[in-house]
Order: structure tokens, then sequence, then C-alpha cells
């Protein structure tokens, strides 16, 4: 489980910095319709991916709790870090 855990975190980021690439790029290339494809098709994946991810870890920022919610849940599992393992331990 810790390695799934460890493994949908690298995915999550490597889908967020290149969300904030394909961004600065269309900031100077604002018609460049193939770049707005990409960044379309990453932000789905980007949410697809945190969705999924909160579902089975819960959320992975104080902005993704659930403010309906009747007791405060974020504390009750252990943060995202404290999953990860050195990556020696992964082998």
């Amino acid at each position: 489980m810790i390695r799934n855990n460890n493994m949908m975190l690298e995915q999550i980021m490597q889908l967020s910095f290149k969300l904030y690439d394909l961004k600065l790029f269309l900031d100077t290339h604002p018609t460049e319709n193939s770049a707005i494809e990409e960044y379309n098709t990453t932000l789905n994946k980007y949410k697809s991916m945190v969705n999924h991810y909160e579902k089975l870890y819960g959320p992975l920022s104080a902005l993704d709790v659930d403010e309906n919610q009747q007791e405060w849940d974020w504390i009750k599992g252990p943060w995202p870090w404290e999953n990860c393992k050195i990556k020696e331990d992964e082998k």
C-alpha cells in the first residue's frame, strides 16, 4: 500500500509540474492549439488522479477538505509524508 501511495503522489507531482510548465508556455503562446489540448488533457488526468488519491488516502491539502463534513477528519489519517519511505526501502 505504501508503494502505491508513493507512486500516486509522484504521478500527481509530475502532472502538477507539467501543468505549470504548460501554463508558462501558454502565457507566451496563448493561441497554440496543441498546447491548449495538452493542458486540458493533463488537467483532466491531474484532477482524476487527485480525486482517486483522496478517496483512498484523504485530502492532499487543507483546501480539499469537504466543508460540509460533520467532524474534522483532516488529522485522523497519516499525513502524506508519513507514508513515504526513502527510495532505498522500495528496492
